[in-house]
């Protein structure tokens, strides 16, 4: 029925099976080979952003595999690797989508604390670098991400919040559509809680007349008015069966 659910999570890198030790052990040396050829050649940028591109998709193996402890060690690198080298855009965009993945792998692990840590991380860096819309993707994407955390834990006051901070990141964008839908994401997620897990009807027909507000203000994007009509079946839905009762 809530359409918008089966797209809750936001995984740069795709839902994928968990890697074996064979694959992890195998990304691990070609790493370590990256690593080594850029000392060989400090200046080559080429390689330097070979050794970060490569970093990401170990996160993504360290993250899939549950070992967040790796995974953080190397987003680590990434961010000391990409402060000697402040010229190449690249290289942020590539440690912000690396972060999105990480963040992920933190939240379903249940340590929002580190999720927090993240964004903030993420966020400032955006912030210094407004030129760079893809920053401000990443920072949208695990915003959203984390917004669903708290859902989960029944902190409905930081979801709002969220919400709130997405809104805003939106509207000082408007032509980056993505931070739109990720509000309106996280909005569909507070209805879907309203309509199936804590029951309240009012709440989630104001949560929707704010994706509806989205929808208006983006009548061309499908995600949205997608998203607005699962919201609309959902409460529908939940007026039918509290009729029945």
């Amino acid at each position: 029925m809530n359409g918008c659910k089966s797209t809750a999570r936001n995984f740069p890198l795709g839902q994928r099976d968990m890697p074996t030790s064979e694959a992890v052990s195998a990304a691990e040396m070609l790493y370590g080979d990256l690593v080594v050829l850029r000392q060989k050649d400090p200046t080559n940028k080429d390689l330097l952003e070979n050794r970060v591109h490569g970093g990401m998709h170990l996160i993504g193996l360290y993250v899939r595999s549950g070992n967040l402890e790796k995974a953080q060690g190397i987003f680590d690198q990434l961010g000391e690797v990409v402060s000697e080298s402040q010229q190449q855009e690249e290289l942020r965009e590539i440690r912000a989508g690396a972060a999105v993945n990480l963040a992920i792998g933190y939240g379903d692990a249940g340590f929002i604390d580190r999720v927090q840590a993240i964004y903030d991380d993420v966020k400032k860096t955006a912030e210094e670098f407004p030129n760079q819309p893809d920053l401000r993707d990443s920072q949208a994407r695990i915003a959203a991400n984390m917004g669903i955390d708290y859902l989960k834990r029944g902190q409905i006051d930081a979801v709002i919040e969220i919400s709130d901070e997405l809104k805003e990141l939106a509207e000082a964008h408007p032509t980056e559509t993505n931070l739109a839908r990720e509000q309106v994401r996280l909005l569909a997620m507070l209805v879907f809680y309203y309509t199936d897990d804590d029951p309240d009807i009012k709440r989630a027909r104001e949560l929707y007349h704010m994706i509806v507000e989205a929808s208006q203000r983006r009548p061309e994007d499908p995600f949205i008015r997608k998203a607005q009509a699962d919201t609309a079946v959902s409460i529908i839905a939940k007026i039918d069966d509290l009729e029945e009762t």
